[in-house]
Formats: C-alpha cells, structure tokens, sequence
C-alpha cells in the first residue's frame, strides 16, 4: 500500500514572499529509528510551560526538529539515511547536494522555542484544515491569509509556515520536509534550517486513517 505525503510551505518576511507546494508517494509502514534521548534539548523543553500543553506528537516532533538544529550534518548521517534504507522507493533527485548542504550549515543552529501566539496559529490551522478533509493551504476556510493569522496572533519581524499531510510519526513527518520533495525552492527545508527563527509553534490534527494534518509556524522577533 502506498501513502502520498503532501507538502506546502510560506515564507513571508519584511521583504518577499513565496509559496511552494510538493508531495511525494511511499509505501505506507513506520520509520524505524532508535537512539538515546537527547536529555539537553528534551530538558530545556521540559522547562517551558507551553511545552506541556503540546500533546506526544507535538512534543516529539519539536523535540526532533530541534535534534536536526543541533547537528544537521549528523542527523544526515543518522536519521536521513536510515530513511532511506527503509525507503529506497525515496532517493532520487531531490537528494541531490543536501548532504553538503547541511555539513556546510554552523552548528548548532538556534535551537527553537515554544511561542504562545505561533502555538495558537498552528493549532486553529491545523483544526480548521482537518475539518476541510485535509485541504493544504495557508489560507482558512474564512479566507483569512497566513499574514492576516499571523497578525492576529502577534507581531514578528519574519515567519514562514510548513504544512504536512501524511503519516503521523513525528520523525517521518520531520525527514519528508528537510529532503522536500517536489518543491522547487526547497522552501519547507530552507525555514528549517533558518538561523533568523527562534520560535516555533506545531500543530497536530488527525484526518483519516492514519494520516494527519501538521502545521509548523516559524518567526524571529
């Protein structure tokens, strides 16, 4: 059985603005992957009150996401491909150079924090594109842009948003939008790898069988 994964990300800062959007079909099993817990990044979560009020997988897909900003290159090595023995059906093209991309990248990035108003954005968008039958789009079923949600929430110098569709697993979900399949720009990579970008908010929302909604909210002050 094969799953599509549908991927769609926007940038907006002071001066541009892009939106990109890709998907790529692998065959639908767990990514198996195990090592010991980075207790520096998990502690340094556990320590943020807004961290708690993020359910399993939202805790663990900012915990990952903060493991691939400590050590991109490593996790490269690691995680990236482990993935791809496990899913060879996924190397082609849109690997190419991201292996010298993230050695090439100073470690350790700015690790990401919880931010209340990035929290409440991903968690309503997330909600309201479940409800749609998990239509991608940074726009709500209201018709209010990503800027118009951000505004809503606070003011920040930059943001980007990333939107997955696909399988649940917080690593999985977290591999399929470094290595962006389909997307031109690699613009879901690029956020993720963006040093401007300090807070995070992450979002979790079911559609159907497994399967789900993550929206991923991104913004420096």
């Amino acid at each position: 059985m094969r799953i599509i994964i549908i991927l769609l990300v926007f940038t907006v800062s002071t001066s541009s603005a892009f939106s990109q959007i890709g998907s790529v079909n692998l065959e639908d099993k767990p990514f198996v992957f195990q090592i010991e817990k980075d207790t520096s990044i998990w502690n340094r979560l556990e320590r943020n009150s807004l961290f708690a009020a993020l359910d399993q997988q939202e805790q663990w897909f900012f915990y990952w996401t903060n493991w691939f900003r400590k050590d991109p290159a490593r996790f490269y090595r690691l995680v990236i491909r482990s993935f791809l023995k496990q899913f060879p059906e996924a190397n082609n093209q849109d690997l190419k150079g991201l292996d010298q991309q993230l050695i090439q990248i100073p470690n350790p990035l700015p690790l990401f924090i919880p931010d209340s108003g990035l929290m409440q954005m991903s968690r309503i968008h997330a909600l309201d594109l479940a409800k749609r039958d998990g239509a991608i789009s940074h726009t709500s079923a209201s018709g209010k842009s990503f800027s118009d949600r951000l505004n809503q929430v606070g003011w920040y110098n930059c943001a980007a948003e990333n939107v997955y569709q696909g399988s649940v697993e917080a690593l999985k979900a977290l591999v399929l939008l470094i290595i962006d399949y389909g997307v031109p720009g690699k613009g879901h990579r690029l956020n993720l790898l963006d040093p401007t970008f300090e807070r995070m908010g992450v979002s979790f929302a079911p559609t159907h069988s497994n399967t789900g909604i993550i929206v991923q909210d991104f913004a420096c002050k």
